[in-house]
């Protein structure tokens, strides 16, 4: 890739004179730009060549960190050196060919010489670099190639560099891959098939005819040297320079005419409004800033740049001047930062409303000057069309001026010489021009009227001549820069050295790509063009004439101000009143002109016509005079074709007035002022004072300061709704880290002068309850978000452009971020401007409680604060709500009236009881056939949903379903509902199924890009309740995809909105359709099957259910047939039943059979049971018989794996519990799912959701069930009934005395009905049981024994104690208990069992295995100090308390450590397991009836009610709890 380039006419060929081709001549093009010092930037000779340079990691700071080898490729890691530099993606891309340095690699720890020949290829084939094997004879030095690879894919990293991967296809083989590594600084890498030339080419004129041709040659080692010439080899391109098109308008605007003097200078452009590369161009673009006529000694020069510091009306005699930028100041294109923006411009303006472009940064270069040169240059923006102008300057009088011009013979000329005081005296000027001037141009003073254009000319030791110049350079992100056919300002301090015509051009303008990516044509110029000057710029006014102090203890023009920092708020005092002050015996005399530029200078706009002002008179003297009419209007200040603003403030002093001296004077008060809506922090104003025939002007700048706050509302912020709610990802109550996007328009510019102590900060601040508020990195948001993306306009832009807060060091930070109050403090210098718009991605943790949008307490704020240019203390806009949309909505809405913006977030709750299940067809879990999902042969059903809101939703409000992408339902949804057994009454206290109000239904689109209508809107037309017991269901039509992701399961979700479409409620997690979610459980890593439903390769058919009985609230075996494959599986399996269902936990009852085994009685020889799943261990013929399950869903059965022979039907009996009715909140669906667990669609084989028969009951307490048989198949349903009759009790439980109560899940809880246990002991009471979370209760027991207490370990193994020693035990859930021997006949009150924490597979007899946790030992206590052990294997035996109090609970925090608690404030401890018991004082005399520990130190004793302790050191101290 480096080399030497020649450029050659187009009839050359590269290989002309064997390799070394005669070069273009002539003014076409310089080389070696730019230059300092003259030396280099000059015309191309016939010998001219090129160097180019490779891009290396040494350039870029990015290295090679390290590699991934893989199968089929490789993964290189770069990292940066310094975060600042620029990220290799910029440079490295998709084929691009790189190579490595071989010798900064190490391979398996070995550098070149220590490899062996095996260990040097792979070094080779990753490096790129091979040597000639003919080469390779030591000692001879080898001489390489290069290869090198080409990249496939170039990934972006974390943040600047740091961890971009580069994807090659390099493969490696499993086996023997050798181990790469890269010692500091890291591997050094080399683009190959792409170089960057070491120096500028600048055109000089357009390029006539055909290109010129571009000839490459290769530089070996020993060539290269100086005075070598390279010769070339092949054409590398083709080369032309083109003018680029001028913009519509350019010109500069001074504040005054006063020369040689520092002030603000306007740079005012208008874009083409035909130039489509703004819009078109991806990459960063910029905008360049020539100043090309200037002198860094300050001793001559059209105009020279300085710094926006705050102006001094004592420049340059004082300190307080605006800096300078040196000679050899320069900041590069890579260290272009937003703070240099600030430093260098005071104000950016746009008439686009989106503000200013918040840049990427500015940069500048060093003052540079061309090689001499004696050629004529032509000038652009003259009215001598085709003319050529020379300039010279430092001419001393008149005939020297005429005979240097009189020896310029090169054409007929006419010659003018200017000077101020007619070439007689001081400076002049040489102007020649090759055509005729037109008559009466000289005027009588000498001035030229028109525009004359010509660039000065300097003379340097040889007696060449050439120009100084310098660029500034403002870098704007990617698609976000200048728009075409636009208006823009930039404000900066500048100085002028001579005394200018006007339209002389002053500067010229270049808008282009800031880089080769993203451009059509790398570097691509846009336009080009002059910016003349508004004015003509004079000397200012001699001693004799008047002027206003300059001196900092008297200010010649003073703003007042109430206060003693003279700094007014003309928020709060719209009074405009300033003194004026002489300037020693130069005085003001009646009648002078006043000009006050107002600043911000694009942001004021006087009224037209006249003001009110009056003059108050000299303090200090009754007799001093300043009365009379005081002249008030405003002016514009520039061209009102291009800004009609009038931001100058005319005041003619009074004709009745005593002079202004040193020592008198005057007041002048201006009322009324219109001010702008827009604010700005602590700045001067700039003032020029004339004479009364408006000559001799002088101008200076204020002392104090004058500030405004924005009107309210102009600093407008916004937060763009993202996510499903708006609300950001986690609009969740207490969820954290959910990210909130703000854009924020400022209303005034904030700028820190350069203030360690933080002179400049924009805050915003949640509501309460938020915490936590921070920046991640720059807080910059995904730009492919639907507000990135809108071009409603269709102008080729953005509406909506993406301006960042820069976090480098020297920008800025969001470090002083805290609670609830984000803050971003600018780094020194920096400025945020009036109307920039940014963008900032906020974390937080959610509020705790709900909060809605309508919440009076829901209201955001920001705030600007600045010390502007005052040193002292900061200014701040008072804190401000953000935008409210609600009530004005003049921000439109996005196409298809989706809403963009929200002037708050709300945090809402969780939806907790919503299911979303498959319609009970065969095919419901199919994929439609490829291609027809979204016709009438697509496999279409309708899906149930279920749902209970939290909040009520009101008329005219939403239910929202997601789906995901590829399930339609159609643009006119279908909403319809349940068949209406599902609608029953069930009693009072029953939960009841509502059918939706559905007014209307729409799909949309979600994203507005999916592919289908995924999304259903359904309007509500009547209010949705929220009862204890109420739930909504509906169906809802949908057709099916034609294929299956694994996001597919992810994307169910369920939302709540109000009549204006704000959202309530939401699914926190995929909507289930077998369970409801459990929140706390549910996180990142919960299974994808646990999810939503998802699709499968084809539908399952020929499943038969029978139930032995339907009676409620009864165990029955269910037969499930049967499973027909027509090859061997090996899979996984889910079946799930109704909501409601549980599958018995006593697996020996489970049982295999097929169409070889039916089932029946042994009949084997020796009475042994091929069917038997427990014989010998196996199962006849058949799969791994136990399936798992978990407590968290007893209705469902999963097999890890299951293996089934082809074309065996099977199937399998085992018990289940029906619930005590139909469910209701879900479908009566069963569904069987063959590779639920799979994300390969040709992995998850069959699924099948098929409607069980309905559970018999009635709203008695008699109940009518039948025995049912449904059997489905492809094509037919057939249904068999047989009647039973069978009777059930059912019970609330009374408001009665409980003794104890455990729930073993969210539904089922035990519990013992009775007396409370420090009353009268005699009364214990039954087992009682519920099924729905406590809402009914079923009596277990009779009564008889009496039970106190009870234990379940888990949800099948459970104790109970109660009178006269009664321990029972039950290992089925309670179904059945059976007494144990307890070795005491006192009354027991509390039983604890200590078990492993494991659930483990044990024996269970010898008809197979069940589920239960090992018991270590148990404990139960009672009357008169009783304790009994129980140790696995030997029973209950008595164990001594040391007390004879009555006993009542007893409680281990560990295997070892337990607590038991009595009579008479009673507290017992044990370290060893139980062995030995000892008393703790617990500081109550109280009966204490129960004791619980967190762990071995944290723990509570509940006694009388009301009564509670609580220790935190295991019981050695306790205190009152409340």
């Amino acid at each position: 890739a480096d080399g030497r380039l020649r450029i050659i006419p187009p009839s050359g060929n590269c290989l002309d004179n064997s390799g070394l081709p005669e070069t273009v001549e002539g003014e076409a093009y310089k080389t070696g730009c730019p230059a300092q010092r003259g030396l280099g930037c000059k015309f191309g000779d016939d010998d001219t060549e090129i160097e180019l340079v490779p891009l290396t990691g040494l350039v870029t700071g990015v290295a090679v960190a390290q590699v991934f080898l893989r199968r089929t490729y490789t993964v290189i890691e770069m990292a940066a050196s310094d975060r600042r530099r620029r990220g290799v993606m910029d440079e490295l891309r998709a084929g691009d060919v790189f190579s490595i340095d071989f010798d900064s690699i190490r391979t398996n720890g070995k550098t070149r010489a220590q490899m062996n020949p095996w260990e040097q290829f792979d070094t080779s084939r990753l490096s790129g670099e091979f040597v000639y094997p003919d080469t390779f004879v030591p000692p001879a030095v080898p001489r390489e190639f290069f290869v090198g690879n080409r990249v496939a894919e170039a990934r972006d990293g974390d943040v600047d560099g740091e961890g971009q991967r580069l994807v090659v296809p390099l493969a490696w083989e499993s086996e023997g891959r050798p181990e790469f590594t890269f010692p500091e600084p890291g591997g050094v890498w080399v683009r190959r098939n792409r170089a960057d030339t070491a120096e500028e080419i600048r055109g000089e004129a357009p390029t006539e005819g055909d290109s010129f041709k571009v000839c490459w040659g290769s530089v070996d080692a020993e060539q290269g040297q100086e005075g070598y010439t390279t010769p070339v080899s092949v054409q590398a391109g083709s080369l032309r320079f083109e003018m680029a098109p001028e913009m519509d308008f350019a010109k500069v605007y001074f504040p005054s005419k006063v020369s040689r003097t520092v002030t603000p200078i306007v740079i005012a452009f208008q874009t083409g409004r035909e130039r489509s590369e703004y819009a078109a161009v991806k990459g960063k673009t910029k905008l360049v800033i020539r100043f090309p006529d200037l002198d860094p000694s300050f001793n001559d020069g059209q105009l020279t740049p300085l710094f926006a510091d705050d102006s001094l009306s004592s420049c340059p005699d004082y300190d307080g001047c605006p800096g300078s930028l040196g000679d050899d100041d320069e900041v590069p294109y890579t260290e272009a930062r937003q703070f240099l923006c600030g430093k260098l411009f005071s104000e950016l303006w746009t008439e686009d409303g989106e503000g200013f472009p918040v840049t990427h940064g500015c940069y500048y270069s060093k003052t540079y000057r061309d090689q001499a040169y004696v050629k004529f240059q032509r000038l652009r923006n003259t009215n001598y069309e085709g003319g050529y102008i020379r300039h010279y300057n430092n001419i001393r009088d008149y005939k020297e001026c005429e005979a240097l011009c009189a020896a310029l013979a090169d054409c007929a000329v006419y010659r003018y010489c200017y000077a101020p005081n007619g070439c007689t005296e001081g400076a002049g000027t040489c102007w020649q021009m090759d055509d005729t001037v037109i008559p009466g141009m000289l005027s009588a003073e000498g001035t030229i009227p028109g525009r004359i254009v010509g660039i000065r000319r300097a003379q340097d030791e040889s007696g060449g001549l050439f120009p100084f110049y310098r660029e500034i350079n403002i870098v704007f992100n990617e698609e976000y820069g200048l728009k075409a056919g636009t208006k823009y300002m930039l404000v900066m301090n500048a100085r002028s050295l001579i005394e200018l015509p006007a339209e002389m051009p002053l500067l010229e303008l270049y808008s282009m790509c800031a880089e080769e990516i993203g451009c059509p044509r790398p570097y691509m110029v846009f336009e080009n063009t002059f910016a003349n000057s508004s004015i003509q710029l004079v000397v200012k006014g001699n001693s004799s004439h008047a002027a206003l102090s300059t001196l900092p203890s008297a200010e010649g023009f003073q703003i007042q101000a109430p206060n003693a920092d003279n700094v007014l708020n003309l928020a709060e005092l719209p009074v405009f009143q300033f003194r004026l002050t002489g300037d020693g015996g130069r005085v003001v005399r009646p009648l002078a002109i006043l000009r006050v530029h107002m600043w911000p200078l694009t942001q004021w706009n006087l009224a037209e016509g006249e003001c009110s002002a009056v003059c108050i008179p000299y303090h200090l003297s009754s007799v001093k005079q300043c009365e009379g009419y005081v002249g008030c209007a405003s002016e514009l200040f520039m061209d009102p074709e291009f800004h009609s603003h009038r931001n100058v403030l005319k005041i003619r002093l009074p004709e009745v007035m005593d002079f202004i001296t040193g020592s008198v004077f005057h007041t002048i008060k201006v009322a009324d002022l219109a001010l702008p809506e827009s604010g700005w922090f602590p700045t001067r104003v700039g003032v020029q004072l004339t004479r009364e025939d408006d000559t001799a002007p002088q101008y200076l700048t204020s002392g104090g300061m004058y500030w405004k706050f924005p009107d309210k509302g102009y600093t407008e912020s916004r937060l763009v709704l993202q996510g499903r709610t708006g609300y950001g990802p986690k609009p969740f109550v207490e969820q954290i880290q959910n990210k909130l996007l703000v854009r924020l328009q400022f209303g005034a510019t904030l700028w820190n002068w350069g203030d360690a102590d933080l002179a400049a900060s924009v805050e915003v601040k949640l509501p309460m309850g938020y915490s936590n508020c921070h920046v991640v990195g720059r807080g910059e948001p995904n730009r492919s978000m639907e507000a990135f993306v809108v071009d409603s306009d269709a102008d080729g832009h953005f509406d909506n452009p993406f301006g960042i807060l820069s976090i480098d060091e020297e920008d800025g930070n969001w470090e002083r971020s805290h609670g609830r109050t984000c803050r971003y403090d600018l780094a020194k210098n920096n400025r945020i401007y009036h109307r920039q718009v940014v963008y900032f991605e906020l974390t937080v943790d959610n509020p705790e409680f709900l909060l809605l949008k309508d919440n009076p307490r829901n209201v955001w704020q920001h705030r600007l604060i600045s010390k502007g240019a005052y040193r002292e203390w900061e200014h701040a806009e008072g804190a401000t709500p953000f935008y409210d949309f609600i009530k004005n909505r003049w921000v439109p809405d996005l196409p298809g009236g989706r809403g963009l913006w929200s002037g708050n977030a709300a945090v809402i709750t969780e939806l907790k009881y919503d299911l979303l299940q498959p319609g009970p067809t065969v095919d419901s879990f199919s994929l439609s056939p490829a291609g027809r999902h979204l016709d009438a042969n697509s496999v279409q059903q309708h899906i149930r949903v279920f749902f209970k809101p939290n909040l009520e939703v009101e008329p005219g409000g939403y239910l929202i379903v997601d789906a995901p992408d590829g399930f339609d339902f159609g643009s006119n949804c279908s909403a319809t509902p349940l068949r209406d057994e599902y609608y029953a009454f069930y009693g009072e206290f029953e939960p009841m199924l509502l059918a939706l109000p559905v007014e209307a239904c729409e799909g949309e689109r979600n994203p507005p890009w999916a592919s289908t209508y995924n999304t259903a809107r359904i309007k509500v037309y009547s209010t949705l309740n929220i009862t204890e017991l109420d739930h909504w269901g509906f169906e809802l039509f949908v057709s099916n995809p034609s294929y299956y992701e694994p996001l597919q399961q992810e994307s169910w979700k369920l939302w709540t909105e109000d009549s204006m479409a704000r959202s309530l409620e939401g699914s926190l997690a995929p909507v289930r359709h077998s369970q409801f979610h459990d929140r706390a459980s549910y996180n990142f890593t919960t299974p994808l099957f646990q999810k939503s439903w998802g699709l499968y390769k084809e539908a399952l058919s020929g499943v038969e259910l029978s139930f032995e009985s339907l009676e409620p609230y009864r165990v029955t075996d269910i037969t499930v047939a049967s499973f027909l494959f027509p090859e061997d599986v090996n899979t996984s399996l889910r079946i799930t039943a109704p909501l409601g269902y549980e599958w018995s936990t006593n697996l020996h009852d489970f049982r295999w059979f097929n169409e070889d085994c039916t089932g029946q009685a042994p009949s084997s020889v020796g009475g042994h049971d091929p069917c038997d799943p427990f014989a010998d261990g196996d199962i006849y013929g058949g799969p791994e018989p136990l399936p798992d399950i978990e407590p968290e869903r007893p209705n469902e059965l999963v097999w890890q794996s299951v293996s089934l022979q082809s074309n065996l039907k099977y199937g399998f009996q085992f018990l289940v519990l029906l619930p005590w009715h139909s469910p209701r909140t879900s479908g009566n669906t069963f569904f069987f799912e063959f590779g639920f667990d799979e994300d390969d669609i040709e992995k998850r084989i069959k699924a099948l959701a098929i409607e069980a028969p309905r559970v018999a009951t009635t709203t008695t307490t008699t109940t009518s069930s039948t025995s049912q048989t449904s059997t489905t198949s492809t094509t037919t349903e057939t249904t068999t009934e047989t009647a039973t009759v069978t009777t059930t009790t059912t019970t609330t439980m009374p408001r009665e005395a409980v003794c104890d109560a455990q729930f073993v899940n969210v539904t089922t809880g035990w519990a013992v009905r009775g007396t409370q246990v420090f009353q009268d002991p005699a009364e214990g009471g039954m087992l009682m049981k519920t099924e729905n979370g406590g809402k009914q209760w079923f009596e277990m027991t009779s009564g008889d024994p009496r039970f106190i207490g009870l234990h379940f370990v888990d949800p099948t193994t459970a104790w109970a104690v109660g009178e006269a020693g009664a321990i029972w035990h039950s290992d089925d859930g309670g179904l059945a208990w059976s007494a144990q021997e307890s070795s005491t006949t006192e009354r027991l009150t509390g039983v604890h069992m200590v078990t492993e924490d494991p659930v483990v597979r044990v024996a269970a007899g010898e008809r197979g295995r069940a589920q239960r946790r090992p018991i270590l030992h148990g404990w139960a206590v009672g009357a008169a100090g009783t304790i009994v052990r129980y140790n696995e294997g030997y029973g209950w035996s008595p164990v001594e308390s040391g007390t004879s109090h009555d006993l009542a609970s007893v409680h281990f925090a560990s295997k070892s450590i337990g607590f038991i608690v009595g009579a008479a404030g009673t507290i017992l401890r044990t370290d060893n397991g139980g062995l030995t018991w000892r008393p703790q004082v617990s500081g109550t005399s109280e009966f204490l009836h129960r004791v619980r520990f967190e762990d071995v130190n944290v723990g509570w004793v509940f006694g009388v009610p009301g009564l509670a302790f609580r220790t935190t050191d295991g019981g050695e101290t306790w205190r009152p709890w409340y």
